[in-house]
């Protein structure tokens, strides 16, 4: 982005090397901060959108979520009101009560982890530079998701 006034003898130029989707916003009005003080105005504080916003949100409370689904699952498991497969295994109750539930678990680290940098073109190392707050609630997201998978398919599997 560049800019100048002639009349006041100023100009800037500002070269940004970053491409996601969160920095973006930020980056346009940082620079147009940096144009409002070198004009005299005073800079707009910058706000994240609604969308930046629940986004942040949605990666901070669903481990939250996926965390009370597991004690729950857990307390009716110690009350015996779920119980491990029982040998031999049949694939119908391998699928409806190991595969099929798992998949969101699974579909969340697949999406957070992978599908989101790469809609962006950005690598994950990337992605932990330029969004430090977006990759910590990310990776709490994948980190959550899959000790609770391997947990259940533990506890599905255990003494069967």
């Amino acid at each position: 982005m560049s800019g100048f006034s002639p009349e006041l003898g100023v100009g800037f130029s500002v070269l940004v090397n970053v491409n996601t989707a969160f920095g973006h916003a930020n980056i346009d009005g940082f620079i147009r901060g940096i144009a409002n003080i070198i004009l005299g105005t005073m800079p707009r504080s910058a706000k994240p959108s609604m969308i930046e916003k629940m986004a942040l949100w949605f990666v901070y409370i669903l481990p939250l979520v996926i965390c009370l689904l597991a004690f729950n699952y857990i307390k009716q498991y110690r009350l015996g009101k779920k119980t491990a497969l029982k040998r031999p295994y049949l694939p119908k109750e391998i699928a409806s009560r190991l595969v099929f539930p798992s998949i969101p678990l699974l579909s969340i680290s697949y999406v957070l982890l992978i599908l989101v940098p790469d809609f962006y073109s950005i690598s994950l190392k990337t992605f932990a530079i330029s969004e430090p707050s977006v990759f910590i609630g990310v990776m709490s997201c994948v980190t959550v998701s899959t000790i609770w998978f391997i947990l259940r398919t533990l506890l599905l599997i255990r003494m069967g």
